[in-house]
């Protein structure tokens, strides 16, 4: 970070400063996407109220405070990339392609059904697996509806230690 001009180096300094200070407060935060947005929302909406305060009183004090208030939003959106990046390292499921044979027809909440064949899929850091649907939709599948005919290592194993037989 050398060739950084020095007022980004002072808000990335200060970005890393603040999740520190984060981490020191919550210690590692691993929430859910939901959860992510409605973190972030409430730093979003503090910055825009300083914003507003400043539009009605702009003194050197409110404007501080939109820079904090900005600091914090950033660094809340960078815990939550921070959070990802822990899931997919934890699952080790960068780019890993998933081939799954589902061996019924699948019911879907308001999805039409699944008929059996093979079908590319996808799985959280738990193993939890779900076929990848077209329109970025997916469908959840339970031991017993499906036999793995493409799957990392570490995905067969999880399943493997739940008592799971591929196929069964």
């Amino acid at each position: 970070m050398n060739n950084i001009e020095p007022e980004k180096k002072k808000i990335i300094d200060d970005v890393l400063a603040e999740r520190k200070r984060q981490d020191k407060k919550w210690g590692k935060q691993n929430h859910n996407a939901y959860v992510w947005a409605s973190i972030i929302g409430e730093e979003y909406g503090e910055m825009c109220q300083a914003i507003n305060e400043f539009g009605f009183n702009p003194t050197p004090e409110n404007a501080r405070n939109i820079y904090t208030e900005a600091i914090q939003t950033i660094a809340s959106c960078v815990a939550m990339l921070e959070c990802m990046e822990r899931a997919r390292a934890i699952a080790n499921i960068r780019d890993e392609e998933i081939i799954i044979k589902t061996n019924r027809v699948i019911h879907g909440l308001l999805l039409p059904p699944l008929p059996p064949g093979e079908y590319p899929a996808g799985c959280n850091k738990n193993g939890a697996v779900y076929v990848k649907l077209p329109e970025g939709k997916t469908l959840g599948v339970k031991p017993g509806e499906f036999e793995f005919i493409k799957a990392p290592a570490w995905l067969l194993e999880v399943w493997e230690r739940n008592g799971y037989k591929n196929g069964e």
